[in-house]
């Protein structure tokens, strides 16, 4: 049975785009470097944001939050799924945090990368992703 990248159980949106390195003895460092850049980025723009390191399931990596979100990463055969989710679904202020960085969330990630959508999944769980623009 295939599969697709893992997202935050929780997500409120999703990030999707590619890792790509060319040589294999380089991708330990490529990666961090690629996750270092995104922890960078989004810090730099929303000042509440720390860096943290945990895992949500087995899958989604938490690399920052504050007090009502956090934002993880996951990757599968080169996909990558960058996930903000609220801490607490069931508290307004969290949702509505998530609500107000949702459209700059995605224009600061689409600068610098190329970003797909997710337009559905075939019957063997396999993903279908369409360029955006």
């Amino acid at each position: 049975m295939g599969r697709s990248i893992s997202t935050h159980r929780n997500t409120y949106t999703t990030f999707y785009t590619q890792f790509e390195c060319e040589d294999e003895y380089d991708s330990s460092y490529e990666w961090e470097n690629f996750v270092d850049c995104i922890k960078e980025m989004l810090s730099n723009k929303y000042k509440s944001l720390s860096n943290a390191d945990r895992w949500v399931g087995r899958e989604n990596h938490v690399i920052l939050e504050n007090s009502v979100a956090e934002i993880s990463i996951s990757e599968y055969c080169g996909g990558v799924a960058i996930c903000l989710a609220p801490r607490d679904t069931n508290n307004p202020l969290h949702e509505g945090w998530c609500g107000r960085i949702y459209k700059g969330f995605h224009e600061l990630l689409n600068k610098h990368f190329q970003g797909y959508v997710k337009i559905g999944s075939m019957s063997n769980g396999e993903g279908v992703y369409q360029k955006v623009g």
